[in-house]
């Protein structure tokens, strides 16, 4: 991924994270880091969401096992729950995705195996205030959060031009 690239990806990231509640950093130097930085960042509550951020015109894309130890890694210096997360921007599709890592592995992210990133979002919301979150999500992404769009198949986030 050029770095340009995923410089954008990671700062449209950060904004969506912000948009729906979250407080977000971007680390800019994360990958050439010997640290276990994620590329991401987000805390909302007592939760810790640490991402790998992939920009792709493909409709798979490989994550080193090194870039997931990084992730779990700085997550266990945290006493809070948190979890991994690889989230990728399908720039074909106009749709970002993720999945949750759990072990250092080489993955590769597709779309058939991935989720819309709005679930996590309503699933993250969902654990944090105890209730039914997806409809409050919905009314509220659809009014104030133009990186979120309706689409058939439920939120879809919005590719800004």
């Amino acid at each position: 991924m050029n770095k340009d690239v995923g410089r954008s990806a990671e700062r449209e990231l950060v904004k969506i994270l912000r948009e729906t509640g979250f407080k977000a950093v971007r680390i800019p130097t994360s990958n050439s880091s010997p640290n276990p930085l994620p590329d991401v960042f987000a805390v909302r509550g007592e939760l810790l969401l640490a991402f790998e951020v992939k920009s792709t015109w493909e409709n798979k894309v490989k994550v080193r096992s090194m870039q997931v130890e990084k992730l779990l890694d700085f997550l266990s210096m945290f006493p809070m729950r948190g979890e991994a997360v690889v989230a990728v921007k399908f720039k074909t599709l106009h749709q970002w995705r993720f999945v949750k890592v759990h072990s250092r592995c080489d993955l590769i992210v597709n779309v058939e195996d991935s989720r819309p990133l709005h679930e996590l979002l309503v699933e993250q919301q969902n654990s944090i205030t105890g209730i039914d979150a997806s409809l409050l999500l919905t009314s509220k992404a659809l009014t104030e959060h133009p990186s979120l769009q309706p689409s058939e198949g439920g939120l879809r986030l919005h590719q800004e031009a």
